[in-house]
């Protein structure tokens, strides 16, 4: 018994050492980002609105975003917008929209800021976190107000969740310097919405201070645990895939559905929605009817201004990554197909990137993305660097082909990107 109990510490002492030495090199890695807290943007970087719910506060300071590919160095400028200031620069194209059009990649490679280099114009980016349509339509009258000065053209990016945002507007309010959904959807079949008292919401975010998460988990204990090796060990978040597939290896042999995990989180709910078919849900029919007449009235106000109005179609990344889990029930095009008709029967300007990116996406089979690599983040399912570029070079040249901005040397500009895009 002794000899066992021996051997036991040398296997125990063994592997304490091994997972030593792999923390030690994980740690070394150039760029590496498995160890750290969850993302939360800076306290006080957003602010209360009461029309919008939540808006970005207006010269936020240089604060660190750590995002769980990369740190992100955020701020607001003076006209509540992540971008550098605004100096009067006429023309110039305004960006709105939500995370894809804020960035969740440093300014420099935000897709916003290719189109300003392939164009030769000014680009304005204020795209605001959880925003809809409906939000992005109010945001880009408070910043031309602000500004004074009307943009020669507005690029609206479009998600497919920008429906459902819409629905629930608005769906976040500012708790503490935090922005916190107060609005939801507590039956999915009705479409019923239940909405938060400033206590509830309150406690929500101190459960998310504790757990990283917004709900209450199951076990307080393990989880617990388990956001201390998140955001301590590099080498539990390099192992966390595996340990990820062997849960749900057990729930199938278990007799569990395989995405029983995925369909108990709300945000999984909400992701699905715009991908159920026209007619099932009555209030989701509504909820898109109200939606696209949202779109139509941002383009009807933006002609009686004067200005171009353009929409770039943004999929998700499960639209382009068929391995990626979730895929079977929102790896297909019916949302942005549906948006996409609207537009073209509307008449109105845009690029549904869709296709584009399927076409420069490696579709095999993987654990993973690659940050590097991939037009995604790994962790994140917002675009990587590289996803930015191939946006940023399709918006530009269809910004030049439909002469949606005023520029010189139409055809050098689009020469220039067309072979960009050639090479990618």
């Amino acid at each position: 018994m002794k000899r066992i109990l021996q051997n036991g510490a040398l296997v125990l002492l063994g592997v304490a050492a091994a997972l030593l030495i792999a923390e030690a090199a994980l740690r070394l890695v150039p760029g590496g980002h498995w160890a750290q807290k969850d993302p939360l943007p800076p306290r006080d970087y957003f602010r209360a609105d009461s029309a919008a719910g939540h808006d970005i506060s207006e010269n936020a300071g240089l604060a660190k975003f750590p995002l769980k590919d990369c740190d992100l160095d955020i701020w607001g400028n003076e006209l509540g917008c992540f971008d550098r200031p605004y100096r009067g620069e006429d023309p110039f194209i305004l960006l709105v929209g939500d995370s894809f059009s804020w960035g969740y990649v440093p300014l420099e490679e935000h897709w916003g800021k290719l189109v300003e280099e392939r164009t030769g114009i000014r680009v304005l980016s204020c795209g605001v976190p959880a925003y809809g349509t409906k939000n992005a339509f109010l945001k880009a009258r408070r910043v031309i107000e602000k500004a004074n000065r009307k943009p020669q053209a507005i690029v609206l990016g479009h998600c497919v969740n920008d429906p459902i945002d819409d629905f629930l507007h608005p769906r976040y309010r500012v708790v503490d310097g935090y922005t916190l959904e107060a609005r939801s959807i507590v039956d999915f079949s009705a479409g019923t919405i239940r909405e938060l008292t400033e206590g509830a919401l309150q406690a929500k975010l101190e459960t998310w201070r504790v757990y990283g998460a917004p709900e209450p988990p199951r076990n307080p204990g393990w989880e617990r645990f388990r956001r201390i090796l998140s955001e301590s060990s590099a080498t539990y978040r390099l192992i966390q895939p595996v340990l990820s597939d062997f849960k749900a290896a057990a729930a199938r042999l278990l007799g569990q559905a395989a995405d029983r995990v995925e369909q108990a989180s709300p945000a999984i709910h909400y992701a699905n929605l715009p991908f159920r078919p026209e007619g099932e849900l009555s209030w989701l029919d509504e909820a898109w009817r109200n939606h696209l007449g949202e779109l139509r009235a941002f383009r009807r106000w933006a002609d009686r201004q004067g200005i171009r109005f353009f929409v770039v179609i943004i999929p998700m990344r499960e639209q382009v990554y068929p391995f990626l889990p979730g895929a079977e029930s929102r790896g297909g095009d019916g949302p942005t197909r549906r948006v996409r008709e609207f537009l073209e029967q509307e008449k109105i300007p845009h690029a549904d990137l869709l296709p584009l990116f399927r076409r420069h996406a490696d579709r095999g089979p993987r654990r993973s993305l690659d940050s590097r690599k991939d037009l995604y983040w790994s962790a994140d399912s917002h675009w990587s660097p590289r996803g930015n570029r191939l946006a940023g070079l399709a918006v530009a040249g269809c910004l030049i082909e439909s002469r949606l901005v005023d520029i010189s040397d139409e055809a050098g500009r689009l020469r220039v990107i067309r072979g960009a895009l050639a090479s990618f």
